[in-house]
C-alpha cells in the first residue's frame, strides 16, 4: 500500500514539476521530465525484487529510454532490471541477461560516468565471479554518491569480506534509518547469518519482509536461516511463502545461479533449503 501511495504522488507531482527544476534532474542524467517520473517509478518496483514487479520496472524504464534516448539513468535503470531477469528469468536465457546488462551498464558510465552505471556494473562482475572488479566498480558508485553503498556492501558481502559489508550497510542504516533500501536490509542480514548471528539476522529479514511481503530474495533468506537455527517448523512455513512468490522456484537453478565466491556458503544454503522441503 505505501508503494503504490508513493507512485501516486509521483504521478501528481508530475503537474506541479517548475521549469526550474529541470536542470536539476538532466543534472541526474535524464533531461526528459516524463522520462524522469517512469525511473523514480521503476526503482520503487525495483524495491520489491520479484518478477512480476520487476517486469513492470523493466517496462517503466524501457518507456524512459525512448522517450529519452540518450539517458544514462535510464541505461542504468534497465541494466539493473536486467540483473534481476538472470535470477527471474528462464535459466537458458541467463547468458543474455549479464551481456546485455554489462553493454547497458557501460553505456550509462560513458554518457556521463554514471554512478548508478559503475554500480550496475559492479553486480555483473559478480555473477561473473570477477569479484575484485565488483568491488572495485560498486567502490566507486558509493565515492560518486552514498546512495550506492548498498551495491558497495554487497559486492564485499559476496566477496566474503563479512564484516567490511556490515560496516557499509550500517552507514547506509544510519544515513535512512526510516526506509532503508529493501537489498540493504537483506544483504545485511545476510552477512549476520553467515557469522553465525541468526537472531540479528532474523530481526532484519522480518523487516523487510514486513514492508515487502513478496520479496524473493528476503523469502529465500529468512527460510535458510532458520533451518540453519533447527527451527524447522517455521522453516517450511516459510519455504511455503517462496513457493507463493514464485512457484515454479527449484533449489537446482538457485544454486546454479548463486555468486558467493566461497563455495562452502553456496553448498550451506542450498542444504538449508532442501532441509526445509524445498526441491
Amino acid at each position: 500500500m505505501q508503494d503504490d501511495i508513493a507512485i501516486k504522488i509521483l504521478t501528481a507531482l508530475r503537474v506541479a514539476l517548475k521549469n526550474g527544476e529541470r536542470a536539476r534532474i538532466q543534472a541526474k542524467g535524464v533531461s526528459n521530465v516524463e522520462a524522469y517520473f517512469k525511473l523514480l517509478e521503476a526503482r520503487e518496483f525495483h524495491e520489491r525484487v520479484n518478477k512480476e514487479s520487476n517486469d513492470r520496472a523493466r517496462r517503466l524504464a524501457e518507456e524512459a529510454l525512448a522517450l529519452d534516448p540518450q539517458s544514462s539513468e535510464a541505461y542504468a535503470t534497465l541494466a539493473y532490471a536486467h540483473y534481476w531477469d538472470y535470477w527471474f528469468g528462464p535459466p537458458e536465457s541467463r547468458e543474455d541477461f549479464i551481456m546485455q546488462g554489462i553493454a547497458m551498464s557501460k553505456k550509462a558510465i560513458a554518457l556521463d560516468d554514471s554512478p548508478r552505471g559503475h554500480g550496475t556494473l559492479g553486480m555483473f562482475y559478480q555473477i561473473k565471479g570477477s569479484y575484485d572488479k565488483a568491488v572495485e566498480e560498486a567502490e566507486r558508485a558509493a565515492s560518486m554518491d552514498p546512495g550506492f553503498l548498498t551495491e558497495y556492501g554487497n559486492a564485499l558481502m559476496v566477496a566474503g569480506r563479512y564484516p567490511e559489508a556490515i560496516g557499509a550497510f550500517e552507514k547506509v542504516l544510519r544515513l535512512n534509518p526510516v526506509k532503508p533500501r529493501s537489498m540493504c536490509l537483506n544483504s545485511l542480514a545476510n552477512c549476520y547469518r553467515f557469522m553465525g548471528k541468526y537472531e540479528e539476522a532474523v530481526r532484519l529479514y522480518k523487516r523487510l519482509l514486513q514492508a515487502y511481503p513478496d520479496h524473493g530474495p528476503g523469502n529465500i533468506n529468512l527460510t535458510v536461516t532458520y533451518s540453519m537455527m533447527g527451527r524447522m517448523e517455521d522453516a517450511r512455513a516459510q519455504a511455503a511463502e517462496i513457493l507463493r512468490v514464485n512457484p515454479k522456484f527449484s533449489v537446482e537453478q538457485f544454486e546454479k545461479a548463486l555468486l558467493y565466491k566461497n563455495p562452502d556458503d553456496v553448498k550451506r544454503i542450498c542444504d538449508a533449503l532442501r532441509k526445509a522441503g524445498l526441491k
